[in-house]
């Protein structure tokens, strides 16, 4: 039609879905709740934890500035090490209240065609 265009081609990387990101918050949130109710605060003004704080723990432990630039299988991944971690650091005290399996399943996500 007469017009200029710019065209940028990226390799595509399979983005998470919104629902593996709310797991992940409620992930964080049940951490949290764990801890609390274990008497655990944060730093030395004793600061309850919070899914928001818990997040932030897990990036300066896994060294990562975002989460958000992951792919599915990167966040599957790493939802998994975060469980893993909390459960070693509560000597099994934390126990997450629904697997993200489940949840997402529940949510009407296909498992099998999305982790291909």
């Amino acid at each position: 039609a007469g017009k200029e265009v710019n065209a940028e081609v990226t390799e595509f990387k399979n983005k998470r879905s919104s629902d593996a990101n709310a797991y992940y918050w409620l992930l964080n949130g049940w951490i949290a709740e764990c801890l609390n109710d274990a008497g655990c605060t944060y730093g030395e003004f004793n600061i309850p934890y919070n899914a928001e704080l818990i997040h932030e723990v897990n990036k300066t432990i896994w060294g990562l500035k975002t989460t958000t630039k992951m792919d599915i299988h990167e966040f599957c991944d790493y939802t998994t090490k975060v469980t893993q971690f909390w459960q070693e650091r509560t000597q099994g005290e934390f126990i997450p209240k629904e697997l993200a399996e489940s949840y997402l399943i529940k949510k009407g996500y296909d498992l099998e065609r999305n982790l291909r």
